[in-house]
């Protein structure tokens, strides 16, 4: 568990050994983040368990509040945002990991990104 401020998000820890050593991927639902204090929260808690890629899903965001999951630590969000504030997903990429991207898929309703 991270320790996190939602009782029901329900987080998926991997790690993936690849040529650069270990890499900790987070899949996690958030179950919605557009108040500033749960997110802050949350990408502390991301932060401090040293993930390296998260994967988010339900974020309800809207492309103002996407644009706040950039912070001093993730240096890519790749996302599929909300529609009504509902549904939406986010992957966020640390800086300083090797990522990058030949195919982005998503669908029209906001459920699913696949890089």
């Amino acid at each position: 568990s991270l320790g996190l401020p939602h009782p029901h998000c329900s987080v998926q820890n991997v790690h993936v050994l690849n040529s650069c050593g270990l890499t900790k991927i987070v899949s996690w639902n958030m179950g919605g983040i557009h108040s500033p204090i749960k997110r802050k929260k949350i990408l502390q808690a991301l932060h401090r368990k040293s993930v390296d890629i998260a994967v988010l899903q339900e974020t309800h965001l809207d492309t103002v509040e996407q644009l706040k999951l950039k912070t001093w630590w993730v240096d890519q969000v790749y996302d599929n945002l909300a529609m009504d504030r509902q549904a939406g997903v986010a992957i966020l990429v640390k800086k300083g990991v090797d990522f990058t991207v030949t195919r982005q898929y998503q669908d029209s309703r906001s459920r699913y990104l696949f890089l």
